[in-house]
């Protein structure tokens, strides 16, 4: 029997803020409105292009990390797509110019048998000497929630067997104007944040059972 076990970003989402993305849906489905056809939008063609955005940024990013070819033009990825992450892969370089960086794990998906969670970490790797779980965001800060994240995929790689000492953020913006922001978290946070992290899976388990009914 497969069971099947929900992602740390899964059981995260519910932490959100739904009002603000109920805004955001409405704002995109409505600028694209095609007057003439009386056509709505559709603001998921923008989810998709956010998702796109991630993976191109990733897979610049996994590519540095382990001296394989970053041109993404020539592993197939679109011209526009590559022209907008742009800023991301400058931040994302001058980061990699700032650390040592000893690389132990990239793009490693992790199941946990004990915590019943899933997740892929974007880099485990010595920064500095210290072994730390790292993950990369081309998007917005939302600090909380993503220590969240980080604290889940500490607890996921430790419960492995790999001995992580901290996680660290690294926000590396598509805009110009944003600079390059790194958050770092330390042993000390780690009970603060698993403890939330274990509230948001009850929340989802909650609603996803009500959701089934």
């Amino acid at each position: 029997n497969v069971f099947v076990v929900p992602s740390v970003t899964t059981i995260l989402n519910v932490v959100g803020d739904p009002e603000a993305l109920i805004k955001w849906a409405l704002k995109e489905t409505f600028k694209d409105i095609d007057w003439e056809k009386k056509e709505m939008g559709d603001y998921k063609k923008e989810l998709q292009w956010l998702a796109d955005i991630g993976t191109c940024f990733h897979e610049h990013a996994a590519s540095v990390v382990m001296r394989r070819d970053p041109d993404l033009l020539r592993k197939g990825y679109d011209q526009i797509l590559v022209y907008n992450i742009q800023y991301c892969i400058e931040s994302f370089d001058e980061w990699v110019d700032r650390h040592e960086i000893e690389v132990l794990h990239v793009e490693q998906p992790f199941v946990s048998d004990v915590y019943l969670l899933g997740g892929t970490i974007d880099l485990i790797a010595k920064i500095n000497g210290t072994t730390e779980i790292i993950d990369f965001k081309s998007g917005s800060v939302q600090e909380e929630k993503h220590k969240m994240q980080i604290v889940a995929y500490m607890m996921l790689a430790r419960e492995s067997g790999i001995t992580v000492n901290q996680g660290r953020i690294v926000y590396c913006h598509r805009s110009k104007n944003r600079q390059l922001k790194e958050i770092v978290i330390y042993e000390n946070e780690i009970k603060k944040y698993w403890d939330s992290v274990r509230a948001a899976k009850h929340l989802y388990q909650f609603l996803y059972s009500e959701r089934k009914k």
